[in-house]
């Protein structure tokens, strides 16, 4: 199917957005292309926190190219000062005759982009590609509405809804692709979190492995000593112990730091505690083609017993990695 040009450039601009995904910090990520001629003349994303914007790495790449010229930006251009100068500023400057977003700025702070553009007579066009735009920052807007990051539980299961066999092997429930699936999550995220019990069990490094030099914040919480040689404490990552199983004490440790989004790799009981206090934004569910039988089950802990008590979630996405199946489950609905 052949995509209409709007549509076509806004993709190729949300692309570069993803490029940056796990490294803007409490920044969006924001993707721009300039377009003269139906030919692109600039193009850029928002690479790191406190660098330049996307729409002014694309106006630089484009010099005298970028007047007259149309912009495709993944998010409303701000009109504030902060760590750098408004974006509106320097579009207006370059002589760029109309600008299409994919979706307004839900920041309070940075919002009036749109208005500024327009009183400067420029045709600004919004919507293009909104449902994907909306998804690929989830984390940031639901940080900026919320006060609190986003969280992501990742877990593999049998087809009967085992997390483990009945004597606690679980390496490896799911196949190479849906493991290397895993590393994108731990990517667009700046802490992973886990349980003591996890780490004594299968002393994982918490990684990641996809030839990126992401390095989030690795997060061990319970009671339990672990060993000075657990992998855990291996690479350049920070790791950090939180004895207080509370959810609130994590959540208070995290914002502390600014982590907009958080991955938790852990069991079924700790994950419970989260879901319970309606603290888990999105679970990732690696489906392998086999069957346990035995040992502990996906859900086992939630303590639902009415249908009644039943915990509601969106499934966004499913999708193939090998013969795994991977689906995405949501607490809210991205599609509007």
């Amino acid at each position: 199917m052949k995509l209409e040009p709007a549509e076509h450039w806004m993709g190729h601009a949300l692309d570069l957005a993803m490029l940056a995904l796990g490294r803007t910090g409490t920044n969006p990520v924001v993707g721009a292309v300039l377009v003269l001629d139906g030919v692109a003349v600039g193009e850029g994303h928002h690479e790191v926190l406190g660098g330049p914007h996307a729409e002014i790495n694309a106006l630089r790449q484009a010099g005298d190219a970028a007047r007259g010229s149309s912009l495709f930006v993944t998010l409303e251009p701000c009109a504030h000062y902060g760590r750098t100068a408004p974006c509106v500023d320097s579009i207006i400057d370059a002589g760029v005759k109309e600008v299409f977003i994919s979706v307004r700025d839900p920041n309070p702070v940075a919002t009036g982009g749109i208005s500024r553009l327009e009183e400067a007579g420029i045709l600004v066009h919004i919507g293009e590609l909104r449902e994907r735009a909306l998804w690929e920052n989830r984390a940031w807007r639901h940080w900026i509405s919320n006060s609190r990051p986003y969280l992501v539980w990742k877990v593999a299961a049998s087809i009967d809804g085992r997390i483990a066999a009945a004597d606690g092997s679980s390496q490896w429930i799911s196949g190479e692709q849906s493991r290397q699936d895993v590393q994108s999550i731990r990517g667009a995220s700046q802490a992973i979190i886990t349980g003591t019990g996890t780490v004594l069990r299968d002393d994982p490094e918490l990684s990641v492995r996809d030839g990126s030099n992401r390095t989030p914040l690795r997060v061990v919480v319970g009671n339990r000593h672990i060993p000075a040689d657990a992998k855990i404490f291996a690479g350049p990552q920070e790791t950090i112990i939180i004895k207080d199983h509370s959810p609130q004490a994590l959540i208070e440790e995290l914002n502390s730091r600014d982590v907009v989004q958080a991955m938790l790799e852990c069991g079924p009981r700790m994950a419970a505690r989260w879901i319970a206090d309606e603290l888990i934004d999105e679970i990732v569910v690696y489906t392998a083609p086999i069957l346990l039988g035995g040992g502990p089950s996906l859900f086992s802990d939630l303590e639902v017993t009415s249908i009644s008590d039943k915990r509601q979630f969106h499934l966004h996405d499913m999708r193939r990695f090998g013969s795994d199946v991977r689906a995405i489950y949501t607490t809210k609905s991205w599609e509007v």
